[in-house]
Formats: structure tokens, sequence, C-alpha cells
């Protein structure tokens, strides 16, 4: 964590966390990916919190829907 307030560390890197998943869900993944590495260099938990709070609010397979689609597809019928 840098010096300094540790609120502002932590209100940093939470607000870096949440523009790096902002960048990801616009399919910008170098972007989101260094938002949250450097936000992972301020404040790791802050990061951990953005990321709890963000897979609540999804459905456990939201975030590889494709492949769950594909693998529905190859599931062979029960007899």
């Amino acid at each position: 964590m840098q010096d300094g307030n540790p609120k502002d560390g932590a209100d940093r890197a939470t607000s870096l966390a949440e523009q790096g998943l902002h960048e990801q869900a616009q399919g910008h993944d170098a972007e989101a990916d260094r938002l949250l590495s450097e936000a992972l260099s301020i404040d790791s938990e802050a990061v951990d919190q953005v990321l709890r709070k963000h897979d609540a609010g999804r459905a456990p397979d939201a975030r590889d829907q494709a492949t769950s689609n594909r693998d529905v597809e190859r599931t062979p019928p029960r007899s």
C-alpha cells in the first residue's frame, strides 16, 4: 500500500478495480489488466471486495455462457 491515509489507497484501488471491470466488459482486455494490476498493487483487499461484489450480482455461469451452451449441446440425452 502507498504512504498516506490507508482509506485513500483503498478508495483509489476500488475505483481502479471498478474501471477495470468496466473495460473488461467493453472488451478492452489490455486496459482492464492494466487497471486491475495497478489496483492490486495499491490494495489487494479492496480489489477482492470489488470482485466479490461484482460476482455476487451475476449468475454462476454468466462469465462463460458460450462454454456453458457448448457443453449443454454436447450432453447426450438421458434414457
